[in-house]
């Protein structure tokens, strides 16, 4: 078996996501203009190697805190519908089913959360993700990412089923995980980039 594996920021999308994000956060009231500062600094910061992306990724998600997950995940389904599916390059979107026309199996592996790396798999008909995944206790997030995050350079050791019936494999003893699911084909970006 063949993984094809798929970064988003600048490989599956045009943009980075993060300050794309931090600008519909401050545009819909979410976030005030110091978290977006804060956010921007410490992701400077990490794009020159002066910060690790643990550091980051714990100061950047505090604007998360206390909020319900369910209500954080349809507003980033939103969000990606509207502002981020424009930048996903087209030539990408062909690869993606290039390689599954191939028996490849395609997967997203991201330090992006999965609140953006799974409407962008179903998207793109990609059946795994390998994301940072967020700490979630009584349906709200506590605001900070399971550590190491998901381009940490751990290895895979463990395979769980979740209630939902998702397959999870954990990746050295986190909550970080390839969640596998079964996505419905493209609504139209690989088919119209092939």
């Amino acid at each position: 078996m063949i993984a094809a594996l798929f970064d988003i920021d600048g490989t599956l999308i045009a943009r980075n996501s993060a300050p794309m994000y931090m600008r519909h956060l401050r545009r819909t009231g979410q976030a005030r203009r110091r978290d977006v500062a804060r956010t921007l600094y410490y992701l400077a910061r990490y794009k020159l190697g002066l910060l690790d992306i643990e550091r980051a990724l714990r100061v950047s998600m505090a604007w998360i805190s206390g909020r319900v997950e369910e209500l954080v995940q349809r507003d980033c389904e939103e969000w990606y519908g509207r502002a981020v599916r424009p930048y996903v390059y087209p030539a990408m979107a062909a690869a993606v089913d290039a390689h599954r026309r191939a028996g490849h199996v395609p997967a997203i592996l991201t330090s992006a959360t999965r609140y953006l790396a799974e409407p962008l798999a179903a998207d793109l008909g990609i059946p795994h993700v390998l994301v940072t995944q967020l700490v979630v206790r009584d349906g709200r997030s506590p605001a900070r990412p399971s550590v190491p995050s998901a381009t940490a350079p751990e290895s895979v050791t463990g395979r769980s089923a979740s209630p939902s019936g998702t397959t999870s494999t954990s990746v050295a003893a986190t909550s970080t995980r390839i969640r596998s699911r079964t996505c419905p084909s493209s609504s139209g970006l690989a088919s119209r980039a092939s």
